[in-house]
This record gives structure tokens, sequence and C-alpha cells, in this order.
């Protein structure tokens, strides 16, 4: 399945509304569509987050709110955008469909964490990912990064899941199964299971 199998979603008006900006659109089909948190997809890995509002099943007519600091120069009238449900991270969309990314399968070993306070919790996580801003690390945990999750159906990869699994070179990780149902063969069908 490719982005063209998403719902789509074309814009009939651009509005402003303070700090957001109020796109009015139609879909071809409302399979999957719902008001609430959602994504707009104008270019490759290049997604817009709002929400879908006023949705008008019997026209297919919804609005979708945006946050101008989020928007996108490239949705204009006329546009046919596809529309991903917020439950899914669009960050998954694309660590599926592009194909310059190379895969490895290996095994899951355990390294330091670092222990963190941000925002008012402690945190973990990989001594070698950045700090995020705002955020003190308070020491390092030997062997407490003993896991990741598939970035696709979240299946524990390491302690306590599959001793295994296929890693980017960026750190992403997928399990076996999504790896060759979904990863090998560019394929986003997930969003409808």
């Amino acid at each position: 399945m490719s982005l063209g199998m998403l719902p789509q979603f074309e814009v009939l008006a651009v509005e402003e509304d303070r700090s957001e900006l109020v796109i009015t659109g139609q879909f071809e089909e409302l399979r999957g569509v719902r008001e609430g948190l959602s994504w707009l997809l104008p270019r490759e890995e290049r997604s817009v987050v709002g929400r879908t509002e006023n949705l008008l099943p019997t026209r297919r007519t919804a609005t979708f709110r945006v946050h101008r600091s989020d928007w996108d120069p490239s949705i204009r009238i006329g546009r046919v955008l596809p529309w991903l449900d917020g439950y899914w991270d669009v960050r998954q969309i694309w660590l599926v469909l592009d194909r310059r990314r190379h895969w490895t399968l290996r095994p899951f070993v355990e390294s330091d964490a670092r222990v963190l306070e941000w925002k008012g919790r402690r945190a973990i996580g990989p001594v070698d990912q950045a700090v995020p801003e705002g955020a003190t690390t308070s020491g390092t945990l030997p062997g407490g990064w003993d896991h990741e999750h598939c970035g696709i159906c979240q299946t524990t990869i390491g302690h306590g899941g599959d001793p295994d699994g296929f890693a980017d070179d960026e750190g992403h990780w997928v399990c076996r199964k999504c790896f060759t149902r979904y990863v090998q063969r560019h394929d986003i069908s997930f969003v409808w299971e």
C-alpha cells in the first residue's frame, strides 16, 4: 500500500484564524477518516499535524486546523493531499516508505543509559542520544538501556522480547515480522489493520 491508498483530501479553501490556519477540503472517500488529531502529507518526508473538524459525511467535507508554525507553503487550493489519522505517528510512514534507508538484522545489545531529569520527571535514554532541551543529566545507569520497541507494532526487541530485529543507520528498530511484512515491501497497509 502506498500513500495513494490513504484517504485523499482536496484543499478547497485556506483561511486565517488567529494563530491557526483553517483548511477546508473534501475527501475522495471516508474510509478511516474521523475528527481529531490527524496529519496531512504535502510532500516526501514532510507532514503537517493538525485537527480534523466539522466532518460532514454526506458531503465528504471537513476542516483541518493547523498552527501557523506548522504550516507548509506547498498546501494550496487545488492540491490533493494524503490524510493520516492521528493514532499513527507519521514517522512510521516515512520509516516504511524511505527506500534509501539501510536495514541490518542484528541482536539488540544492552548499553549504558543516561539518567535524565526532564519536566519534573526522571527518565532514561541511551548515552549516545541527544539530551532534550531543558533536561539535565544526573548520572549513568550501567546496562540500563536493555531493549527497544519495534517502530511499527511496538513489540519489545531485546530484554523481555525478541533477541534481535532490524535496525537502520539512525537507530530505528523494527521487528522481523514488521520488516518482512511492511518495510521490505514499502507497504503501509498497517494503517488499516
